[in-house]
C-alpha cells in the first residue's frame, strides 16, 4: 500500500447508548443531516467488528464537512456505559469552531450537554488566543467548542 491508496477519510464513529438522543443533538443544535439511520446485519457486523452477536441500530449524520456515525449496540445494551476522562487512552472528542462559546454552551443544556470548566483562553500552539471548552453528556459522550477572538475568523 502506498500513500496514494488512500482515498479519504470515509466518516468517524462513536458507540452511544442513547442514539436518539445523540442524533436530536447534532441535527437540531449543531446543524447535521441524517442520511441514513437503522439496523444493521448482525452476522456481518459481527464480522467486522469481532463482537459475537452484534445487533445494532446505526445513525450517519452529515454536516459543516464531516459524516460521523453513531453506534447503538442493541444486543450489549445491559453493559457498563464506560466514561472516560480525556487523559484516558481511548478518549476521543469532536472539536467544533463556534462563533459565541458562552451562548452556545447555555443552549447545550437543553440537550443534556454541560461544560466540564467555563471557558479557557488558550496561550499555546496552533489554538492560541481562542477560548475553548470541553462540554460532555451523561454518558460520556464530549464535544469542543473553540472561539477564535475577533478578527480571527
Amino acid at each position: 500500500m502506498t500513500i496514494s491508496d488512500v482515498r479519504g477519510i470515509n466518516h468517524v464513529s462513536f458507540t452511544v447508548s442513547d442514539l436518539g438522543a445523540i442524533v436530536r443533538f447534532f441535527t437540531a443544535f449543531l446543524g447535521f443531516e441524517v442520511m441514513n439511520q437503522g439496523p444493521r446485519d448482525s452476522a456481518a457486523i459481527s464480522r467486522v467488528t469481532g463482537v459475537a452477536g452484534a445487533e445494532i441500530t446505526v445513525a450517519f449524520v452529515r454536516g459543516h464537512g464531516y459524516v460521523i456515525e453513531f453506534i447503538r449496540y442493541d444486543s450489549h445494551a445491559h453493559l457498563p456505559v464506560a466514561i472516560l476522562n480525556p487523559c484516558d487512552v481511548g478518549f476521543s472528542h469532536v472539536g467544533f469552531n463556534v462563533a459565541n462559546i458562552e451562548d452556545l454552551i447555555a443552549r447545550a443544556t437543553a440537550y443534556g450537554f454541560a461544560a466540564i470548566n467555563p471557558p479557557t483562553l488558550i496561550s499555546q500552539g496552533p489554538n492560541t488566543g481562542m477560548k475553548v471548552c470541553y462540554l460532555r453528556n451523561g454518558e460520556g459522550f464530549t464535544i469542543e467548542f473553540l472561539q477564535a477572538p475577533a478578527g480571527r475568523g
